[in-house]
């Protein structure tokens, strides 16, 4: 099965860019609402990218990729680097 080269680029394209308003600086001890939505869009952006390339993610890429940039941007990464951050990991974690 082939997958989606730079795949993350195109979920940014369709959906993370509204995250600069929406996450904000503050560190949330537990998922606040503003991150359930970041959450939301990114799994949307990235199964819509997938469908629009006719691919298939590999079973909990989506979730991973997702929980992972969020992470980073919880942390202060700025959007490039939490994307470049999670695009590495991802490729390292399903072999890509």
């Amino acid at each position: 099965m082939r997958y989606v080269p730079g795949w993350l680029a195109v979920v940014s394209a369709f959906s993370l860019m509204p995250l600069v308003a929406l996450v904000g600086t503050e560190k949330a001890q537990a998922q606040s609402k503003d991150e359930v939505v970041v959450e939301r869009l990114c799994l949307a952006g990235f199964s819509a990218a997938f469908q629009a390339a006719g691919k298939v993610a590999p079973p909990g890429m989506s979730t991973y990729t997702c929980s992972c940039f969020l992470d980073q941007i919880n942390q202060g990464s700025g959007l490039d680097a939490a994307q470049s951050t999670c695009r590495k990991r991802t490729q390292e974690r399903f072999r890509m």
